[in-house]
């Protein structure tokens, strides 16, 4: 079974085959059944299939020019390089923060759900 992914401004939301094509020809507000939500479909931004979500969220990060790194530090994208937003000249470790290398940064809503994760386990 095929999974659809709806983004709006502030959700990624999964959907079946089945609910996608449910929403052909609709308008307003409309009940996704597997989320148990309803969606206005005025606020969608784009549907993707699972795949192009991948490629998706890889665009993003590549316009990325602030975020976190695993431990919090806040951190801005200057002259194509990540340094610390408290102190831009500080040279940042590779080896203590290996995302920097890999240029996979935080979003600020990803470090926050990691923070809210990390809540609920305690």
């Amino acid at each position: 079974m095929s999974h659809y992914i709806i983004t709006t401004k502030e959700d990624l939301i999964e959907i079946t085959d089945q609910e996608f094509k449910n929403l052909a020809n609709k308008s307003g507000l409309v009940f996704i059944p597997s989320v148990e939500e309803y969606i206005n479909i005025n606020f969608i931004y784009r549907i993707l299939t699972e795949g192009s979500l991948i490629q998706y969220k890889k665009n993003l990060k590549a316009k990325m020019t602030s975020g976190r790194l695993h431990d919090g530090t806040k951190v801005i994208k200057k002259f194509g390089m990540w340094v610390s937003l408290r102190n831009p000249d500080a040279v940042i470790s590779v080896n203590h923060y290996p995302e920097i290398a890999k240029d996979d940064i935080y979003t600020e809503e990803e470090w926050e759900e990691k923070e809210n994760i990390k809540k609920l386990k305690k």
